[in-house]
């Protein structure tokens, strides 16, 4: 048995010497559906249509209804239609409606099956063993004009393959008797490809119409194309593929993949949380950007040892189909993209005094919070300047995981975007429209939009999924994460795309290195999420990452001055009235280079010592000690967090890039989702 189309098909053999629509000769693996995909004419054409010559169709595969259905018709495009149906009182054409939605041929299957030369010589007797048939069916002998090869992906059981599933220790002797007696021997209740009348794609050369078929009492038989029996598709897989899994078993197929098996993931990295109403799709994104939907105890899924990190779309309200497990999933049909970021403790190093510059974060995965216990570990302070009994080279678990109260949330893949918008002003919208919400590559992102309207916008989103506007320890905890073992470990690449467009990456070749950097919308100055040079704007270096870290828009984060909602369209009622594990907030003594006022864990006070000096145009500013990111505390009146720094700011931005800005609209100034599942 092997799990195929994500169904149970079973191995009719391995064909040696079967030939390639390249005429490439190998040994192929020949599978069956284990059950039928219904009951259809093999043919019914009309008298003068195509090869058909009478009113009972004609037995030429090569222009079957049945080969239709199946190569391209609603079997093959996974829809439903109309499919050829037995021909009544000499009315040919008739169609009965089908529907293989949910059982056709998914994206995925069709990559798997190769495209072969099928030998379809027919014979005139059914009085011949296995063997004999065998080599007939690979003869010339046909109908006048009828062909004897072609070349396709779908067909059915030869009467050979049939013959040649007898099994146990009657095998010899069925083997040796005639396929019309072969209910004698006791070859019938030995056969595992035994149904109910089921088509064969070998023809009776005796006359225009007529097929075999295996009879539901075990022997071979005859019947014309346009009557209707059992169809059970045939195919040849691709050499490509490997088995990954199983056993063979009917409880434990084999699981085929054209990848070597997924290595286990042995981070202890936590289970990405899914909701029940199947909201959130867990996907599989190849290096092109093709999406695919896998199970969720698929290992393949993700691996963070190995940086892949696990991604998840939701789909748009009405999708062009329904998707299952293998499908490739059409890009017009997400609405969004999300990472999943597991629950960690982190070694701590600058807890007041910096004992290290840059380095390999120190990331552990677990699920348990840190207690004090004295040279390991301290309990995670949650306020803004405390640092409580946490010293330098103790492990703390992360505050944005215990804030939430999860073991891993769910954060937006790409900046917000504004949906429909056709340029980059058409995204500036000042709404808290969450309809309008859209989180893809190569979308516009949503700006000139006050602080309140992006948390509305967000928090309305999914209420199922606690969608939320990003806080700040929120992206700390990416932006740690990003340098570990476990991601880029470095700085991400800068998005310069000058039209804010999400998922881009700037080339190498721009100048990046001097305040201002190179910008632009085009292939002279960035590439897209899914190259090489997009690679390197991910927080992992390849495409399972996240995005817009930095440059982009600036970021808003929905963090504050205690008491100092400013601009933002909050009030001090207002921002009380939502539950504060939406919000971080700093001490009312924080002004713009108080770095002393951080939350462990928020990238802001570890990112530290900071130093004062002038860029390319003279003016003097404040960077950290990781890559020279800006570094801009909040003060009260710019009383809001923002994060990434704008697409145009060269050496300023990064993933440790902070500034502050009132909370008001602004053109180059966009939001972040999140979502805890």
């Amino acid at each position: 048995y092997v799990e195929f189309n994500g169904e149970l098909w079973r191995i009719i053999g391995i064909m040696n010497n079967v030939k390639d629509a390249d005429e490439k000769s190998a040994s192929r693996i020949k599978l069956i559906r284990s059950e039928s995909i219904g009951e259809y004419s093999w043919d019914n054409k009309p008298n003068g249509t195509g090869t058909s010559s009478s009113q009972y169709g004609s037995n030429d595969w090569t222009d079957s209804r049945l080969m239709q259905m199946l190569n391209s018709g609603p079997y093959w495009n996974r829809t439903s239609g109309n499919c050829p149906y037995e021909n009544v009182d000499s009315v040919s054409n008739r169609t009965t409606p089908c529907d293989f939605t949910s059982n056709g041929l998914t994206s995925y299957a069709k990559t798997m099956i190769s495209s072969i030369v099928w030998n379809i010589g027919g014979h005139n007797t059914n009085t011949e063993t296995s063997h004999n048939m065998y080599t007939v069916e690979r003869g010339t002998t046909v109908n006048k004009g009828r062909q004897t090869k072609w070349i396709g992906k779908i067909g059915l059981i030869y009467p050979s393959d049939y013959g040649y599933a007898v099994g146990s220790n009657v095998r010899g002797a069925c083997l040796l008797t005639s396929m019309n007696n072969y209910k004698d021997n006791n070859c019938y209740a030995n056969n595992w490809m035994i149904s109910s009348f089921q088509w064969t794609i070998t023809p009776n050369s005796n006359n225009n119409y007529g097929i075999y078929r295996v009879r539901s009492d075990g022997d071979l038989g005859g019947s014309g194309a346009s009557l209707i029996n059992e169809v059970r598709p045939v195919v040849f897989l691709d050499t490509k593929l490997l088995i990954t899994k199983g056993e063979g078993t009917e409880e434990n197929p084999y699981k085929i993949s054209f990848e070597k098996e997924a290595s286990k993931d042995t981070s202890n990295a936590s289970q990405p949380k899914l909701d029940e109403d199947g909201k959130l799709i867990p996907v599989t994104l190849a290096n092109d950007g093709k999406v695919t939907m896998v199970s969720k105890d698929d290992d393949n899924w993700y691996n963070y040892s190995e940086k892949r990190w696990a991604n998840a779309v939701i789909l748009i309200s009405s999708p062009s189909q329904t998707y299952k497990v293998g499908d490739i999933i059409k890009e017009s049909d997400i609405e969004s993209y999300f990472v999943w970021i597991p629950k960690y403790k982190y070694k701590l190093w600058n807890t007041g005094t910096a004992s290290k510059n840059a380095h390999e974060i120190d990331i552990v995965f677990d699920t348990k919070d840190t207690t004090d216990v004295e040279g390991k570990s301290c309990k995670t302070p949650m306020t803004s300047g405390t640092t409580s009994n946490c010293n330098n080279g103790e492990y703390m678990t992360h505050p944005s995981f215990i804030s939430l109260g999860v073991n891993g949330f769910w954060v937006g893949k790409y900046e917000t975007g504004y949906k429909g918008a056709i340029s980059t002003t058409a995204a500036e919208v000042t709404s808290s429209d969450s309809s309008k919400i859209i989180i893809k590559p190569n979308v516009y992102s949503w700006r000139r939009n006050t602080i309140y309207n992006m948390f509305l916008a967000a928090y309305n989103y999914s209420r199922t999924l606690d969608s939320h506007m990003m806080k700040n320890t929120e992206w700390g905890a990416v932006a740690y994460l990003s340098h570990s073992k476990y991601g880029i470990n470095n700085e991400v690449n800068i998005n310069n795309n000058s039209s804010y467009k999400t998922g881009y990456s700037a080339l190498p070749s721009t100048n990046q290195h001097t305040y201002p950097g190179t910008s632009g919308d085009g292939a002279t100055f960035n590439q897209a999420y899914n190259t090489s040079i997009g690679y390197l704007a991910s927080t992992t270096g390849n495409i399972t990452g996240v995005y817009d870290m930095s440059g982009g828009a600036h970021e808003y984060m929905a963090s504050y001055i205690s008491g100092k909602p400013a601009s933002s369209g909050f009030t001090t009622a207002t921002l009380t009235s939502y539950n504060a594990k939406y919000f971080d907030v700093y001490d009312e003594k924080s002004s713009d280079n108080t770095y002393q006022y951080r939350i462990l864990g928020d990238a802001i006070g570890e990112m530290g010592p900071f130093k004062l000096y002038p860029d390319e145009d003279l003016t003097k500013r404040y960077h950290n000690s990781w890559y020279g990111d800006f570094s801009n505390f909040i003060s009260p009146t710019f009383s809001w967090l923002t994060r990434g720094f704008p697409c145009a700011t060269g050496s300023l931005a990064g993933q440790f890039a902070f500034s502050q800005y009132s909370g008001v609209e602004d053109g180059m100034i966009t939001s972040r989702m999140v979502l805890v599942g």
